[in-house]
């Protein structure tokens, strides 16, 4: 007799459909009386199945932090980056994680969970652009609710289940490269800074409520004035002598310049720089940009200017008030710009000359790539306020710094190796200082300034004491920012 083998699939309902426990059903196994075996003929086996769903044991989830900070400017333009907070199973899982969020959106736009590669996944956080936030702090909960399922039959244990976003809108930021902006509530034209007296020389417009056209003393920290004197005049441009023993201001709408003793702050002389000799002979000139010999207080080079347009028409030198008889031009209303000395007083550096300066005045020496804005002379190399650099060795070609805008006005911190710039947005003006390395001139960061109004532009930017920065635009307004991003 011959044996025959038979094989029964058994199908069974995926474990997921059920909860957890035993089943158990019985198959009946027989021979058919007829081919639609509607009864069994002779003997049938019956063959228990026994089907066991158990969660055996479900792994733990691990979030990555529970808590996030950001804080940002209340002007900053930029809507911030997500934060990225990992989700970790503790053991592998056969399936991905069903991970659901709830939150609340005082600072924050959505949180949302990706799942990566794998079992891990992330939640991330989107954030509101600053401008649409009040300033102050505001605080959100985002909520985890993790399973092995959609349906959520089988949650998972979660740690922490709760992430809390705190979202400071301020113009504080904190951590190793923060800083804080403050606006002056004093109207200036122009800055000076002081070492000997850990304050500035400001020159205040006359339509200030307060010192009105004044030279004040201004300390920064407290923003109050410890001394003022009266200019005579719309002061404007300042230069302090590098003792610190006298400051020249210049007068914004007239041909003078004052210059003052400051221990004590008191007037000293006035030099009167004239009108200009092309016909009718009237337009007074003014000075667009002066700077004090190095070493000589009392001998003050002066690049003059004549009326709105800034047409430059010669660059002079004055002891005390009497001017020497050289001038240095290009045509009648042309000369070689803004100026810088050489540290050993002999020379003038322009935006496009060098000059030698001797007993008669400044005179023509070389041509120079053409420059932008107010100079500064360091270690063989000229900055420009607009971001070109030349090295008087190789005087035929400049550099730039690469920057996100405009370069308006610049510092520069040798010590620090650091170049700093006032620059303006080439999509809105908005104005941003930029911090690069000194040497390779590479970007290293930036701050959003304050906006300002239309056609405001930069004019001055001041490194002061340990980590401070002073800006001043052509609206009279000055700023300071001050903090470990500035080192």
């Amino acid at each position: 007799m011959s044996t025959t083998t038979i094989e029964i699939s058994l199908g069974f309902r995926s474990p997921e459909t059920l909860s957890p426990g035993t089943y158990t059903d019985t198959i009946r196994i027989g021979l058919c009386e007829d081919p639609a075996c509607s009864a069994f003929k002779g003997t049938t086996f019956d063959l228990p199945v026994t089907f066991t769903v158990t969660t055996g044991t479900l792994p733990t989830v691990t979030v990555a932090s529970s808590s996030v900070e950001i804080s940002r400017l209340p002007w900053d333009l930029l809507t911030p980056p997500p934060a990225l907070v990992a989700v970790t199973p503790s053991t592998r899982t056969r399936y991905f994680l069903a991970v659901t969020t709830t939150a609340t959106s005082d600072g924050i736009s959505s949180a949302t969970y990706k799942q990566d590669t794998g079992d891990a996944g992330r939640v991330e956080i989107a954030f509101k652009p600053p401008t649409q936030l009040a300033p102050g702090v505001h605080t959100d909960t985002v909520k985890l609710s993790v399973c092995l399922d959609v349906a959520c039959k089988y949650p998972v244990v979660t740690s922490p289940s709760t992430i809390t976003v705190t979202y400071n809108v301020s113009n504080t930021v904190p951590g190793a490269d923060g800083y804080t902006i403050r606006k002056s509530t004093l109207p200036t034209a122009d800055i000076a800074w002081s070492a000997v007296h850990d304050a500035f020389y400001a020159s205040v417009p006359t339509q200030s409520p307060d010192y009105p056209g004044k030279l004040v003393l201004l300390d920064p920290s407290t923003d109050t004035v410890s001394s003022s004197v009266a200019t005579g005049f719309e002061p404007h441009v300042l230069a302090l002598s590098g003792d610190e023993s006298m400051i020249y201001v210049s007068d914004r709408a007239g041909d003078g310049i004052r210059r003052f003793t400051t221990a004590p702050l008191a007037a000293d002389i006035l030099i009167s720089l004239g009108t200009h000799s092309f016909p009718p002979g009237t337009a007074k000139q003014f000075a667009d940009d002066m700077r004090v010999a190095p070493g000589q207080p009392r001998v003050l080079a002066v690049r003059r200017a004549i009326d709105a347009s800034g047409y430059g028409v010669g660059i002079v030198v004055y002891d005390d008030a009497v001017m020497r008889p050289e001038v240095a031009l290009i045509g009648t209303f042309s000369d070689w710009g803004r100026i810088a000395w050489d540290p050993d007083g002999t020379r003038l550096y322009a935006d496009r000359a060098v000059m030698n300066v001797g007993l008669t005045g400044p005179v023509f020496a070389s041509n120079l790539p053409g420059l932008s804005g107010r100079l500064t002379f360091v270690n063989g190399l000229l900055y420009a306020d607009e971001g070109q650099v030349v090295e008087l060795a190789k005087p035929d070609s400049y550099v730039w710094f690469a920057s996100q805008g405009r370069l308006r006005a610049g510092a520069i911190d040798v010590a620090a190796n650091r170049a700093y710039f006032a620059s303006q947005a080439f999509a809105n003006d908005s104005p941003l200082i930029e911090v690069f390395n000194l040497q390779t001139r590479a970007a290293i960061g930036f701050v959003w300034m304050p906006p300002f109004a239309a056609n405001v532009r930069p004019t001055r930017l001041l490194r002061f004491g340990t980590n401070g920065l002073a800006m001043v635009n052509s609206a009279n307004e000055l700023y300071l920012l001050q903090g470990p991003f500035v080192h």
